[in-house]
């Protein structure tokens, strides 16, 4: 079972990151390995969402169902092949100066006994690639500080 925690300090509000990381059909225009992503329906705050990611010469389509808590929370669950299980949290928390504290807490088990350790290990690479490929994102649509002090 792969686990990953991340946290960081951005200098935007809550809502401002929650609706980013919520934003999942723009997943494949900056995460690496997400192939394509559809949510497939809404029922009130919570989408199920069609997903295809690309791992090496793996590839998967799985359904998700997302959680949406705006603009506190945002919690991600599998339990469909390739994942025994899949559950990723995302907590977003106001601090002072208009700051939010991000938090990803991810967890995962795979299926595939015969490829288990193999897609660990590129499982673990793609979370961490994940909370940065958020942190560029972040940027490249909010803005940076440099640029907000300079106008």
């Amino acid at each position: 079972m792969g686990r990953y925690t991340y946290a960081a300090e951005f200098p935007y509000s809550a809502e401002q990151l929650f609706d980013l990381v919520a934003d999942v059909e723009r997943y494949p225009e900056f995460l690496p390995f997400w192939t394509s992503v559809r949510i497939r329906r809404r029922e009130d705050d919570v989408l199920y969402v069609d997903q295809a990611i690309s791992l090496a010469i793996l590839q998967w389509h799985f359904l998700s169902k997302a959680e949406l808590q705006r603009p506190r929370r945002l919690r991600i669950t599998s339990t469909r092949a390739p994942f025994r299980h899949l559950e990723i949290i995302w907590t977003f928390e106001e601090q002072e100066e208009s700051k939010c504290l991000v938090r990803l807490e991810a967890s995962y088990g795979i299926r595939s006994r015969g490829t288990k350790g193999l897609v660990e290990r590129l499982m673990d690479a793609a979370i961490r690639q994940f909370a940065k490929a958020f942190e560029r994102r972040a940027r490249a649509v909010l803005g940076s500080l440099e640029q907000d002090s300079n106008a």
